[in-house]
């Protein structure tokens, strides 16, 4: 789904719940897909859920993250919550089976181990910890863009 048409609904559901003053933000997040801050009032949305995920999935992301700024931090995934969430039009489903696909590869050159990660190592190097679980020169895993997804 389109970060424009997510800015749209959220702002509906905010609008359909009477929350004054909450915003949305998003964010490159792969491991939440969404997240509410009750303190800031955001809801923050993950832009990599959004690029990955059906509209229906992004859609109850969206009712899961109002529900939770409807009924507050006391009744986090409570049965209120869940019948706020029904509410605004999503499952209640506390939990997303989307997986963000991950971008880099690298192998141990002596064991063939592979390593996966969502961002490539910065200003460091990974050595292989089934080779040596210390840190070792002699394991250096080299990583590599990992097109089997061509996603982002």
């Amino acid at each position: 789904m389109k970060i424009a048409k997510v800015k749209e609904i959220v702002e509906q559901k905010i609008n359909q719940a009477n929350l004054i003053g909450w915003t949305v933000v998003y964010n490159n997040t792969v491991n939440t897909c969404g997240t509410c801050n009750y303190h800031y009032k955001v809801i923050t949305i993950s832009k990599k859920h959004c690029q990955v995920a059906t509209d229906e999935e992004v859609f109850d992301t969206i009712c899961h993250e109002v529900a939770h700024a409807v009924v507050g931090y006391d009744d986090n995934h409570s049965e209120i919550w869940f019948n706020e969430c029904i509410k605004l039009g999503g499952t209640g489903n506390i939990t997303s089976n989307q997986t963000i696909p991950y971008r880099y590869k690298g192998v141990c050159g002596k064991c063939s181990a592979v390593y996966k990660r969502h961002t490539a190592p910065q200003n460091k190097r990974v050595s292989c910890s089934k080779c040596d679980s210390d840190f070792n020169e002699k394991y250096i895993i080299e990583f590599e863009e990992y097109n089997q997804f061509e996603l982002f």
